[in-house]
């Protein structure tokens, strides 16, 4: 299964089908192993996913209390003028 191409979504859904499969206790060690190690892979790549997303989502805020606060300056200045 090659994750790099698969989008944020498809890796929860598969995260959460590997997971109730090794709820049922039903793989035998083998392919229980097996999915146990695709389930952190997944793990990891969607935490990754979530930090980048947090992280452009904080940039993006930042940005706009900034733009907010040099516009509430410059309608300062103007009124004062």
């Amino acid at each position: 299964m090659d994750n790099t191409q698969d989008s944020f979504e498809k890796k929860l859904t598969a995260l959460q089908d590997i997971v109730a499969q090794l709820e049922t206790g039903e793989p035998e060690l083998e392919k229980g192993v097996e999915l146990f190690k695709q389930g952190v892979t997944l793990a990891r790549e969607c935490r990754t996913e979530l930090e980048q997303a947090k992280k452009e989502v904080r940039v993006l805020v930042d940005n706009m209390w900034k733009d907010f606060d040099d516009q509430e300056e410059d309608d300062g200045r103007d009124s004062r003028d």
